[in-house]
């Protein structure tokens, strides 16, 4: 065990804690709102010490960790939205906000986020202007879960940010591209903390978008909690990375 720390905000049916598990992470404190959701969350951590929480308006706890991650709801950005998408300040899309807020209060030294790829063209500049206000660097890369040995061409994007204090050291980046080799690397892009939206909407490209979600024959809770949910495989391969990172 590392002794690092971890908070998970919109849970997406434990990806992002298994993922941190498997990393030797101890997740300290989640936030889901979905009903079925807290209770497998519950039964996870029954007897162990953390923080359970529903709405990520109130969620207001100052606690040390590591790292936060989130994979905050892609209801108004996503491909299948289609052309009535509103886009990354839509009425769920737009809880990102509090994931700022969140990482102002807790000031963690690296932040994981994943979210459908088309955020790219439907307000991610102002995501990356704000973690860049906070003094965090960002690098992020759209990938399949089938670089990850799954028969699934989705893709999506992960973004990691670390704080200016980290990235001043030159460690050099997060996304190395040697550690899965068959995880292509072209769509890499990387953001210095202080950079102006318009450098930031620059530096924006669109990526591929591929495939739908593989059909599961479950109830439906469980369909929904898997079609919602962060690949924990993929997320424990970006906590490996931060891990690395950190550690120079």
């Amino acid at each position: 065990m590392n002794n690092l720390k971890h908070i998970s905000l919109f849970t997406g049916c434990m990806g992002f804690d298994l993922g941190a598990e498997w990393a030797g992470i101890e997740t300290v404190a989640t936030c889901e709102k979905d009903t079925y959701l807290q209770k497998l969350i519950r039964e996870k951590y029954e007897g162990k010490k953390c923080i359970h929480h529903d709405l990520i308006e109130t969620f207001n706890y100052t606690i040390h960790a590591n790292i936060i991650s989130a994979g905050f709801p892609c209801s108004d950005i996503s491909e299948a939205v289609g052309k009535a998408a509103k886009g990354i300040n839509g009425p769920n899309s737009g809880l990102w906000k509090h994931i700022i807020r969140i990482c102002r209060n807790n000031r963690p030294e690296y932040i994981l986020i994943e979210n459908s790829p088309k955020i790219l063209i439907r307000g991610f500049g102002e995501l990356l202007h704000a973690f860049s206000q906070l003094g965090y660097v960002c690098e992020w890369q759209c990938i399949q879960n089938a670089a990850f040995g799954f028969p699934d061409k989705r893709e999506r994007l992960y973004l990691i940010a670390y704080s200016l204090g980290i990235g001043s050291q030159a460690r050099g980046p997060v996304f190395t591209g040697n550690v899965k080799n068959h995880i292509r690397t072209a769509n890499l892009r990387m953001v210095p903390t202080g950079s102006s939206i318009e450098e930031i909407e620059q530096s924006i490209s669109q990526p591929a978008v591929f495939g739908e979600n593989p059909g599961v024959p479950r109830t439906m809770d469980r369909v929904k909690a898997l079609g919602n949910a962060v690949n924990p495989v993929a997320a424990h391969y970006f906590f490996e990375l931060i891990k690395k990172h950190r550690n120079g």
